[in-house]
């Protein structure tokens, strides 16, 4: 197998395209267990040969695919620097509906990752990152009012961690069935105050 060596031209970066889409629209028919790279060459219209030169199989194309969904879900959801304190429900932070519009944009992936259609570690990558980050505000909140809370830091970042994801599978399963403006409202509504404060008295 010959690698290709300048993967920012603009060829390489079209059949990487090309072979990535055809991955995604093919996970959405069939397991990916099933697949073999005659398939997804056939549904990109690339010869075998030109895949072989870009990956080993079609586990190293996942791979890749997903290290770059992961770079560029983690670009769409890092926080200001500034540290907020408090954000009304029907104006949740930009980097929460980015978040979803990150997803949104990304559809056939998010539905092959939450769907069950490929096992991998994604998801956890996404509640580590979610954690670390949850952890970094609540140190820096808790450094700007010079208290902490009666909850251990960590139970309330894995929490907020949890919900998350699991807002994100809701979503996935479905269908997209509300924007991501309102998804980011719903879930700093329920982060921010429970869901029992919804029901009022």
């Amino acid at each position: 197998m010959n690698k290709i060596s300048n993967p920012g031209d603009l060829r390489v970066r079209r059949t990487r395209k090309l072979l990535w889409e055809a991955l995604m629209s093919l996970i959405a028919e069939r397991d990916f267990e099933t697949l073999t790279v005659n398939d997804i060459c056939d549904r990109a219209l690339i010869h075998r040969t030109t895949f072989y030169n870009h990956y080993q199989d079609k586990y190293d194309l996942l791979d890749s695919g997903m290290a770059a969904m992961y770079e560029a879900l983690t670009s769409a959801f890092e926080p200001p620097e500034k540290v907020i304190t408090a954000y009304a429900p029907d104006q949740p932070p930009p980097y929460f509906v980015s978040l979803f519009q990150h997803v949104l944009d990304h559809k056939p992936f998010y539905t092959a990752m939450f769907n069950g259609g490929i096992v991998n570690p994604f998801r956890e990558q996404i509640h580590a990152y979610i954690v670390a980050q949850s952890q970094a505000r609540l140190t820096a909140l808790h450094a700007q009012r010079g208290q902490s809370a009666p909850v251990p830091q960590a139970l309330i970042a894995h929490f907020n961690a949890g919900a998350i994801i699991s807002a994100l599978v809701w979503w996935v399963r479905t269908d997209f069935a509300i924007t991501p403006d309102e998804m980011a409202s719903h879930l700093m509504r329920l982060i921010a105050y429970g869901n029992f404060s919804l029901f009022k008295e």
